[in-house]
């Protein structure tokens, strides 16, 4: 057994039915050791939780999250669950995302989750998520949350076939949809199936295959993702991609290309909000990786203001020069990219 996460929870504003109407989370995580010593706090969150249905499920909060008490506000999300609960599980949740807190606030996004084909652990075999960029709250921001439908963007349709024992999923069928002159127009499916998951609950492999039609058929392109190393924040600091044209790709097959990707997060902030300062794309014609089959090298440096948004990013390309006597990397191309007057949203 290893120690995965560690969250301490306080409550208060507790009622004659046990319910506590605020509380504070500190959330911490462990690095791949799983000690205790390594833990990090990820994340402080202040939850209002304003009502209860007979079951004790929370049906209407606010949260709060912040990179640590009384530091950076990263988001503040205001929830709604609808329609009972079945496991603990809510059968709809509309969620607003905003900015911050202020009078002033932005709606970054709202998005409604349809559940259904829920299972005695809790675990769910169908999820709708539809996403839209407009929403008001009635009673002064305190309830009931009406979406316009007109400010749709997309929808995904969620089957889960296949779970772990930690409820992991591990097997997938997502059906996308966009939305296009006035409704929702199906765009592509994806299988998508996951292994090697760690105790962090974090994929080690995915493999993705994409279809022009529902039925699975009309194979687009297959896609391996090797997630080598996470960070405490769960981002990924280094994986694979390989890319293929055939469905089911043979072990050892020749990709179209294969990428190496190295992040590095040395920015604090920007790592909670998952900005790596140095991003390093190496593509390879093979899975061979020798200077043979390499074919270029793309390096993003950024840097970010103190609430994680891009200030600047230097986009460094390199090629291979296959011309020369030795083959080698050469500087193509270099991007310079200065951002300012970055709002809350980024």
């Amino acid at each position: 057994l290893k120690l995965a996460t560690e969250k301490l929870i306080y409550n208060s504003g507790i009622d004659n039915r046990g319910d506590s109407y605020n509380q504070e989370v500190y959330t911490y995580i462990t690095d791949s050791t799983g000690l205790e010593g390594t833990l990090t706090l990820v994340t402080y969150q202040a939850f209002a939780n304003r009502s209860f249905d007979a079951d004790h499920n929370i049906d209407n909060q606010s949260v709060l999250t912040f990179d640590k008490k009384a530091g950076l506000l990263l988001d503040y999300q205001e929830i709604r669950s609808i329609g009972g609960f079945e496991s603990g599980v809510a059968h709809t949740q509309v969620i607003a995302t905003y900015n911050n807190d202020s009078a002033s606030k932005e709606l970054l996004g709202v998005k409604t989750i349809e559940n259904s084909d829920i299972r005695l652990n809790g675990d769910v075999g169908q999820s709708i998520v539809s996403r839209y960029s407009s929403a008001a709250i009635a009673d002064s921001g305190s309830g009931a949350i009406s979406i316009d439908s007109a400010s749709a963007i997309d929808r995904q349709d969620i089957t889960t076939t296949g779970f772990d024992l930690r409820g992991n999923a591990l097997s997938q069928t997502i059906v996308k949809s966009a939305y296009i002159d006035g409704g929702f127009a199906y765009q592509d499916t994806q299988t998508i199936a996951n292994s090697n998951i760690d105790f962090h609950d974090r994929s080690g492999i995915a493999t993705i295959q994409t279809y022009k039609n529902t039925d699975l058929t009309g194979f687009k392109e297959a896609q391996v993702i090797q997630y080598l190393v996470y960070d405490n924040f769960g981002n990924i600091v280094d994986e694979k991609i390989d890319s293929y044209n055939t469905e089911n790709p043979a072990l050892g097959q020749a990709p179209i290309d294969h990428k190496v990707i190295v992040n590095i997060y040395a920015d604090l902030v920007a790592a909670r909000r998952g900005n790596a300062t140095v991003s390093t794309v190496t593509k390879y014609d093979s899975l061979l990786e020798t200077a043979e089959h390499l074919v270029d090298q793309v390096v993003t440096t950024s840097t970010y203001d103190n609430r994680g948004y891009a200030l600047t990013q230097k986009v460094d390309t390199l090629v291979m020069d296959r011309l020369s006597v030795s083959p080698t990397l050469k500087l193509a191309t270099e991007k310079l990219i200065y951002n300012s007057g970055i709002d809350n949203r980024g």
